[in-house]
């Protein structure tokens, strides 16, 4: 049997990951679908986002794109 290995995952990636699913739980305490997304840059969290679809009443809008605006 072969053993999967789980590549590893740098602080800024983690970091990274924490922030965006943070996002993601305030989307969904919002009423939005609960989607989030974070800009890491130079290892630093730079800027995030959630899904404000539903309270904007606009899908063209999705957190990622939100997070690379701010």
């Amino acid at each position: 049997m072969t053993t999967l290995r789980r590549p590893a995952v740098s602080a800024a990636e983690g970091a990274g990951m924490a922030a965006a699913l943070a996002q993601a739980r305030l989307g969904g305490e919002r009423g939005e679908v609960p989607v989030g997304a974070a800009v890491v840059l130079d290892g630093r969290v730079i800027a995030g986002a959630h899904n404000e679809t539903i309270a904007l009443r606009d899908l063209t809008q999705p957190p990622e794109m939100v997070a690379i605006r701010r």
